[in-house]
């Protein structure tokens, strides 16, 4: 959020369900940001809970063709061209386990140019200003975290948990 200013970037994903799957929201990734001064640029961050594994990239470059099908049929259909330049940067706690993508990896998808990069959280935060910066984006953080956890059943052990660290 904090790299990707409102009045330049629209946003598609924030707030969405942790079980929608990306071909099902017809997203490139978690949440995607289109560049608004030529609408064809496209970041996209996909999160990962764990250490990051070649399997779980590929399985989601290949759920990427579903994708780019769908939105170039939808495009067509209205006398366009679909035309992107996707980013995709994988965000895990750990990274080290790549071995094929370890550095990086550019593919065509049915004419669309993507590229994939992988970092971790710790580089997100850098990316997005670091702490001090984001520390400053109060509003967010209620309205994305504070907001959504506190209207979660008491039973949910995120909210437990959320509830301990404030305390």
């Amino acid at each position: 959020m904090c790299a990707h200013d409102y009045d330049k970037w629209v946003a598609r994903g924030i707030g969405s369900s942790v079980n929608e799957t990306n071909a099902s929201g017809r997203k490139f990734g978690d949440v995607e940001y289109l560049n608004l001064d030529d609408r064809i640029t496209v970041h996209a961050y996909e999160a990962h809970g764990g250490g990051l594994r070649d399997e779980y990239v590929q399985d989601h470059i290949n759920s990427l063709v579903g994708t780019v099908e769908y939105f170039k049929g939808v495009a067509a259909e209205r006398g366009e061209v679909f035309e992107r330049k996707v980013e995709v940067a994988y965000v895990a706690h750990d990274i080290s386990r790549l071995s094929h993508f370890r550095n990086g990896h550019t593919e065509m998808i049915d004419d669309v140019p993507f590229t994939f990069r992988f970092i971790t959280f710790h580089d997100l935060l850098d990316e997005a200003g670091g702490l001090d910066s984001v520390a400053l984006q109060t509003e967010l953080f209620d309205e994305l975290v504070h907001h959504r956890i506190s209207r979660l059943p008491d039973v949910y052990s995120l909210k437990q948990t959320y509830v301990d660290m404030l305390c």
